[in-house]
């Protein structure tokens, strides 16, 4: 066997794996309920589990900890089999009979990150707490900046801080940007030609597709999102996620309209890995406005989020 055909095997062997484990878990509350380990020899079903099927203490408690909490939550519980039992016991406690299919469906395609993040924000819990402690110089440097932008609250004080601090890091790279840019400097030309070196990729557009223009001629739009389109993108939120409250550096431009649908680059906005899986799993309303943008577990999953959802699970 070659190291490709080895290591093929050895993922689908884990893929099937983990999905025998699952089954075995979701079986643990009817052999409790039944008390079948006792026809074994063994007094608990965490000693049935253990010797039968090599599971931990702690797996077997949180298997009959999620199946008491999900009485009213059947297809969630059905969904353990397939998903396993660390994500489904993210939602036990606030799983019900109105948000039982749509959690089902979440924990199937969603990776345990993103189920994750979505349990904080279903519970309220998203926004990053941070303590800081300051001596008596900072406090009274603090002071005196809280007095000076006329602000008494210390949450507004440093919001006002940081969106100081941030335009007028803007404008010293804007500043730079137009030395850099004068007409006819060489250090600006030689920069680009390095630029380009450094990344043929922005420089070799991947296949086009073409579209009718309504003047009849066919123009070919590349999935290739061309650098000054790319940077303008990036530099609406400073290289950060878009979506709201969300810190962490942007990972995919995601095409708000479809690429697939619309064959333009309009409406790209930076995402973070987990927000941009967010957008494909329908737990986003009013996705057009970020500002606006809310966690809706009713959002509907496109043709096109079928696919990601597919190539995500077949990585």
């Amino acid at each position: 066997m070659t190291n490709r055909e080895i290591h093929v095997r050895f993922c689908a062997l884990g893929k099937e794996n983990r999905r025998i484990v699952n089954e075995l878990v979701a079986m643990l509350p009817e052999i409790d309920r039944l008390k079948i380990y006792k026809d074994y020899g063994c007094a608990s079903v965490y000693e049935y589990a253990c010797k039968y099927a090599g599971l931990s203490y702690a797996v077997v408690q949180k298997a009959l900890w999620v199946e008491e909490k999900l009485v009213e939550a059947p297809k969630l519980k059905e969904a353990l089999k397939e998903a396993g039992v660390h994500k489904v016991a993210l939602f036990a406690t606030i799983a019900n009979a109105q948000n039982d299919a749509a959690l089902a469906d979440k924990v199937k395609h969603m990776s345990k990150p993103a189920l994750q993040e979505l349990s904080k924000e279903l519970r309220g819990n998203s926004v990053k707490k941070v303590s800081v402690e300051l001596d008596a110089e900072m406090q009274f440097l603090f002071g005196k900046i809280k007095e000076k932008l006329g602000i008494d609250g210390d949450e507004e004080a440093l919001k006002a801080i940081f969106k100081a601090h941030l335009a007028h890091k803007d404008a010293m790279k804007q500043s730079i940007k137009k030395v850099q840019n004068i007409p006819g400097d060489e250090k600006s030309k030689n920069k680009k030609q390095l630029s380009e070196a450094e990344n043929p990729a922005d420089a070799q557009p991947t296949k086009s597709h073409p579209i009718k223009a309504p003047s009849g001629e066919h123009i070919p739009v590349s999935r290739y999102i061309p650098a000054k389109i790319r940077k303008k993108a990036i530099s609406k939120t400073n290289g950060k996620c878009a979506y709201p409250n969300c810190t962490k550096s942007y990972e995919h431009l995601h095409h708000q309209d479809y690429f697939a649908h619309t064959r333009n680059h309009k409406n790209l906005i930076p995402l973070c890995k987990i927000h941009h899986e967010f957008m494909h799993n329908g737990v986003v309303a009013v996705e057009n406005e970020p500002k606006k943008w809310r966690i809706d577990l009713g959002g509907k999953i496109c043709k096109f989020d079928v696919e990601y959802r597919r190539a995500r699970q077949n990585k």
